[in-house]
């Protein structure tokens, strides 16, 4: 049952040219590890800026076959655990977090219950953390403290995430080269599962320094690696300062205007839930979410939604026709239940049903942002 559910929920993911699940199995291998060797119901307290990526490796239903019973964020005041026996927190190296994590072993132990602690570091420890934490006085509170070698998030099937959104600001204004490290442990990762890239082409000073860090690390691997036929035949580096305007333009495909209007973060986007009041629950891989004082519905935004990946990287202007025909189809399929007389026809007909209300979920949600798209598209073009 675990393995097949997994299976269902990566399926997108094995759909494109290369198999990137394969990259999302070996992240969920290295942190249920690590689950695994802390004993007890766990609670797991999140740095909030690594929530929406490990959505990406595991999800809660994962979790709790781990004893997982309560996740909740690293706060101050907050008390992390209600009955857990063993606490865990999950964190980026970063040292605001480490006196938050301080602040809340701190008030746990004071509270006399008995628990354990245990935390993990993602991508990896650093030395600051680590004394940081012995400056709070609470690395000896810890019974574990891991490293999670995390580099790469399967967003979907063509696409992979680092979750760095600071690097360039950590590279060009602070002169911190430690993510061009986490680059050139991604590519091994890859190389590692996919075989031996022959090519690399680069260009900048961040581009190589990553090659020169990616050829040290290969000397690493182990030699069966060389025997894999390599499913990439090249890589290209570039660094962001070789091209700074393009992030400034105003994007214009289906996919890009979801980002410029709703932003798009972690391959989810958020609308508000009254533009949805007509539209009935699921459908197209969406996960419906509700908060109680601003309702807003959260949509799955990846290649397991059909349509959504055959009009995500069309221009705006050739998503209205295409959708139009779609509905067309739509109807006529609708209309075949009509003609179906025998039991066999009704049955073909039920069966293709699902399909069809599937599609038709996610027609009535594209339209609805057409006329906004339409506003963004004029002004982009009219400057």
């Amino acid at each position: 049952l675990y393995s097949s559910r997994l299976q269902m929920a990566a399926s997108h993911l094995s759909s494109g040219r290369i198999d990137v699940s394969r990259v999302r199995d070996a992240a969920r291998r290295h942190f249920l590890e690590l689950l695994d060797r802390c004993e007890g119901t766990k609670a797991l307290v999140w740095d909030e800026s690594m929530t929406g990526p490990f959505s990406f490796v595991a999800d809660y239903s994962v979790l709790k076959e781990r004893n997982v019973t309560k996740m909740t964020i690293i706060q101050h005041n907050t008390p992390p655990a209600d009955n857990e026996q063993h606490v865990i927190f999950l964190t980026r190296p970063k040292l605001d977090v480490m006196e938050r994590i301080a602040d809340c072993i701190r008030k746990e132990e004071r509270s006399a219950k008995g628990r354990d602690f245990s935390v993990i570091f993602v991508p990896r420890k650093t030395l600051m953390c680590d004394r940081k934490l012995e400056e709070l006085g609470v690395k000896g509170s810890f019974a574990n403290i891991f490293e999670c070698p995390i580099d790469l998030y399967p967003v979907d099937s063509d696409v992979l995430s680092m979750e760095l959104p600071l690097a360039f600001r950590e590279c060009y204004l602070e002169g911190d080269f430690t993510s061009m490290y986490y680059v050139a442990r991604s590519l091994i990762l890859l190389q590692s599962l996919y075989g031996i890239i022959p090519k690399i082409f680069g260009k900048g000073e961040c581009a190589k320094r990553v090659a020169d860090i990616m050829m040290r690390l290969r000397k690493d691997l182990p030699k069966d690696v060389e025997t894999v036929a390599p499913e990439f035949d090249s890589v290209v580096l570039l660094d962001r300062n070789v091209d700074l305007l393009s992030p400034l333009l105003t994007q214009l495909t289906y996919e890009g205007l979801l980002d410029e209007l709703f932003g798009v973060e972690n391959g989810r986007c958020k609308f508000s839930a009254d533009k949805f009041s007509g539209q009935s629950e699921g459908g197209g891989g969406r996960v419906p979410q509700q908060q109680p004082e601003n309702p807003t519905k959260t949509i799955m935004l990846n290649s397991s939604d059909d349509l959504y990946a055959e009009i995500r990287d069309l221009n705006f202007y050739a998503v209205g026709p295409l959708l139009n025909a779609k509905a067309k189809r739509i109807r006529e399929a609708f209309e075949e239940r009509h003609g179906a007389k025998t039991v066999g026809q009704i049955k073909q007909f039920v069966s293709k049903l699902s399909h069809i209300q599937g599609i038709r979920i996610s027609l009535s949600t594209c339209r609805l942002f057409e006329g906004q798209f339409y506003i963004v598209s004029v002004r982009a073009v009219s400057c």
